[in-house]
């Protein structure tokens, strides 16, 4: 039993080393310069090796992405249980959203590369065909997208907010919408205070409240 068990730990340290050694790969060369080659010549072995762990490169990809996700998961977890009415667990899941971006933004950007290649919501998946790590990557997406729309299941039956939308079609518009802002302040940040006289932080709160003011007065 020890010798398994120090047999389990010794694989489970070469399977992170090559996650540490892919995401930094992934991170200065970019999705498709980094090669299972690359990585495999990186780590020091063999490519046949790195087929030990992954499927392939798509899931040694969602291996990294799924670190930040799980991370983003218990946030998301955290503010939704801290909040009692329903507009308050929406606008602390949006605040922990953006605040994930501001400080790991490189996770933040894997997350999007992956959720807009692999992600769909509650997309049937197979271990076999499609790894084991994308699958974890979709069932905590489909979490964290099922943590959303629990708190607007209760923002509309506590009567915080209104709509007509179904909380599932809310969810997909306030997703576009944030993701929208963040893509903006990614992309133009430098010019934010010079041209647009504001900031990420400022920006993001008017977004928020015109968002909160649309969802409070919806007829």
């Amino acid at each position: 039993m020890k010798i398994q068990k120090r047999k389990d730990w010794e694989k489970l340290q070469r399977q992170n080393r090559i996650i540490d050694i892919a995401e930094n790969l992934f991170s200065s060369r970019g999705y498709d310069d980094t090669t299972m080659d690359r990585v495999a010549a990186e780590a020091g072995y063999c490519k046949r090796t790195l087929y030990i762990y992954f499927k392939d490169k798509d899931d040694l990809f969602a291996s990294i992405v799924l670190r930040g996700l799980r991370t983003l998961n218990t946030m998301l977890h955290e503010a939704y249980e801290s909040n009692e009415l329903g507009l308050e667990k929406i606008r602390a899941i949006a605040r922990t959203y953006f605040r994930f971006f501001c400080e790991d933004p490189v996770s933040f950007n894997f997350m999007i590369a992956f959720d807009y290649k692999n992600r769909y919501y509650h997309r049937p998946m197979d271990p076999e065909k499609d790894g084991i790590f994308k699958v974890e990557c979709q069932k905590i997406g489909d979490d964290n997208a099922d943590l959303t729309i629990r708190a607007i299941e209760a923002a509309i039956e506590d009567g915080t907010i209104k709509t007509k939308l179904s909380p599932l079609q809310l969810l997909l518009i306030l997703w576009g919408q944030l993701s929208g802002v963040m893509e903006m302040i990614a992309t133009r940040e430098q010019f934010l205070g010079e041209i647009y006289n504001t900031n990420a932080e400022k920006l993001f709160n008017n977004f928020m409240e015109l968002t909160e003011k649309s969802l409070i007065e919806a007829k």
